[in-house]
């Protein structure tokens, strides 16, 4: 059912407002309360609008148990989903440094790739240009 622009407009203004905010609190305290689940499947539907297409079957239990990075190895206090932006898959679990450091250097990586590839097409195009 598609809301019409009045609609959707009112529904940011509610949710929004105080009386709005109280009520949705309420919503995700009677949920939790519900489903012990509730909080970790939010979690995964945030994951997935954001990208994350292929996980393991299991990424649920594993939101609940303390993870280890899966590249320093230290104990992770909150679990960040490590995912390929591209391909969308799961890699694994890692902390927040380990994260950050990896998202830099794969944009470097790709940044220095896309340099190369200017600097041997660059022989090709004065050739054409200069008939050297």
């Amino acid at each position: 059912m598609e809301l019409s622009e009045k609609s959707k407009i009112w529904k940011k203004k509610y949710n929004n407002s105080e009386k709005g905010k109280a009520k949705n609190a309420e919503y995700q305290r009677r949920k939790r309360k519900e489903d012990p689940m509730f909080s970790q499947k939010q979690k995964l539907i945030c994951w997935k609008t954001r990208g994350l297409k292929y996980y393991p079957n299991d990424i649920l239990n594993q939101l609940t148990k303390k993870q280890k990075c899966c590249y320093c190895n230290k104990e992770l206090k909150k679990n960040i989903m490590e995912h390929n932006h591209k391909t969308g898959t799961f890699r694994g679990w890692s902390c927040s440094s380990c994260n950050t450091y990896k998202g830099v250097n794969d944009a470097k990586i790709n940044l220095c790739m896309n340099e190369l590839k200017l600097i041997f097409k660059l022989p090709k195009v004065l050739h054409k240009l200069y008939n050297i």
